[in-house]
């Protein structure tokens, strides 16, 4: 759970509280997440070079794309758990 946690905080409104094992992604993404120091350093590079035409089109793109890429990580390690796993981990917090 940590795991998917972590990644989803990423790229999600930051007040919102979601289950991340069952919930839609897609209707809780944050239009411009943080997606970490070596993007943004990146992409502020980039548009202060101006050599390419990396324009802000360019950064929605790419910024999609690393979304969509661990949007789908999401779901591929939510795809592997067992259907169980809710009650896992709540018996893990159950004492004998």
């Amino acid at each position: 759970m940590t795991l998917l946690s972590s990644l989803v905080k990423k790229f999600v409104i930051p007040p919102e509280q979601i289950d991340v094992l069952t919930c839609t992604l897609e209707d809780h993404l944050n239009p411009k997440p943080y997606l970490g120091y070596l993007f943004e350093t990146y992409v502020d590079n980039v548009k202060a070079q101006k050599t390419d035409g990396f324009s802000l089109a360019d950064e929605g793109v790419k910024r999609e794309s690393c979304i969509r890429f661990i949007t789908t990580r999401v779901d591929q390690i939510r795809q592997r758990l067992p259907e169980n796993i809710t009650l896992i981990g709540r018996k893990r917090f159950v004492r004998r």
